[in-house]
């Protein structure tokens, strides 16, 4: 009985410690999502945009793979422009171990397809 109620105790202070970790806080729910709308452009497409500034990622290469490195470099410049309300990116190098972009804000156009219908 003493074993069975020692393993619950533990199973419960394990799920409670890893249950903080799987669940993002609301703030980082909403970087997440920007996050997945940057849209990756050019100079052309930003041209009426505000500039928020240049975003860089770099990584330790005795920490990382070097073959995802570049991906960590990457995803690193996106979650910066996220956290500064970037809509679009503008790379200016990506390398193994370090990547920059151009953050920028743009105000996207309603194309109109998104408003109801009148009865």
């Amino acid at each position: 009985m003493k074993k069975i109620f020692i393993l619950l105790m533990v199973t419960i202070i394990l799920l409670t410690a890893f249950s903080c970790a799987l669940f993002l806080s609301p703030r980082e729910q909403r970087i997440k999502e920007v996050e997945r709308s940057l849209i990756e452009t050019d100079e052309r497409v930003v041209q009426g945009c505000q500039c928020l500034g240049t975003v860089q990622g770099t990584v330790d290469v005795g920490n990382t793979f070097l073959l995802f490195s570049n991906i960590k470099c990457k995803d690193k410049v996106r979650h910066s422009a996220a956290i500064l309300g970037a809509t679009h990116i503008v790379w200016l190098y990506t390398h193994k171990t370090s990547a920059a972009a151009l953050a920028y804000k743009c105000e996207i156009m309603d194309s109109g397809q998104n408003k109801p219908e009148k009865e």
